[in-house]
This record gives structure tokens, C-alpha cells and sequence, in this order.
């Protein structure tokens, strides 16, 4: 009997930390995508800016904040005075660690969200487990304004 008291509250504990923290989980996740892919930065010469919502989701998951960084204003002149940058040694190994990152990160997301599903749906009061979910919403949101 101790034994099946203590599988119980252990499912409950996994249940409402893992619904707890599930929208952080996903927002990293997401942002961290965007950081590997490089969608967060402005390429030098390049006329394209990210989004600002990409690049504050960036700045909260680098720095935790979301005041992003003054732009450095292009100076096409000393650009041509920087000294080159080194050549990767092994640009197959990063891509395949770049590769690996979005995979996991994808499959994240993907485990996350079935996570929520399973959690509303199975094993308890679906609207205890959406309170907390909210919970998980709002607190670091808050956290994030102050």
C-alpha cells in the first residue's frame, strides 16, 4: 500500500509541474529554434530585420529581459579593415549539431503539447489542470513585465 501511495503522488506531482511549466518549455523551445536558424539577428549588409517579436523572444531567452540591444549603426568602411573570420574546421560537425537542436527542439514541442492534451484530457479534474496551465501563462509573463 505505501508503495501505490507513493506512485500516486508522484503522477500528481509530474502532472502539475509538467502542465506548470509546459508553456515555458515551449516558448524556449521556440526561441531557441529561432536562435539556431539565426532568424533573431540582422545580417551585415543584409536588408532584412527580424520581426521584433523574434528578436524579443531572443532577448528573454538570452538575457532575460525584453529591452533589446541598441543597433550598431553599419559602417561600411571599417568593415573593410576587420580582419576576416576564421574558417569553421568542421562545418559538417556544427550543421550536424545544428540539425540535432532542431530536431530536439521540434520533437519538444511536439512531446509538450501532447503532454497538455493528455494532461487535460486524462487522470483528474481538467479544470484544476487548466488553472495551472494558466498559472504557468501568467506567472513568468509577469515575472517578465515587472
Amino acid at each position: 500500500m505505501q508503495r501505490n501511495s507513493m506512485v500516486r503522488t508522484a503522477r500528481i506531482v509530474h502532472r502539475f509541474l509538467g502542465i506548470f511549466f509546459a508553456p515555458s518549455i515551449l516558448f524556449f523551445a521556440l526561441s531557441g529554434i529561432f536562435q539556431v536558424l539565426g532568424w533573431h539577428q540582422t545580417v551585415r549588409g543584409a536588408s532584412r530585420t527580424p520581426p521584433q517579436w523574434i528578436q524579443e523572444m531572443a532577448q528573454i531567452h538570452k538575457k532575460q529581459t525584453w529591452d533589446l540591444p541598441a543597433q550598431k549603426p553599419a559602417n561600411p568602411s571599417t568593415d573593410k579593415l576587420a580582419p576576416a573570420k576564421k574558417l569553421s574546421k568542421a562545418p559538417v560537425s556544427k550543421l550536424a549539431l545544428k540539425l540535432f537542436v532542431l530536431a530536439m527542439s521540434v520533437a519538444l514541442i511536439a512531446t509538450t503539447l501532447l503532454g497538455i492534451i493528455m494532461a487535460l484530457l486524462y487522470g483528474g479534474d481538467w479544470r484544476i489542470a487548466s488553472a495551472v496551465l494558466f498559472l504557468g501563462v501568467l506567472i513568468p509573463l509577469a515575472a517578465a513585465m515587472l
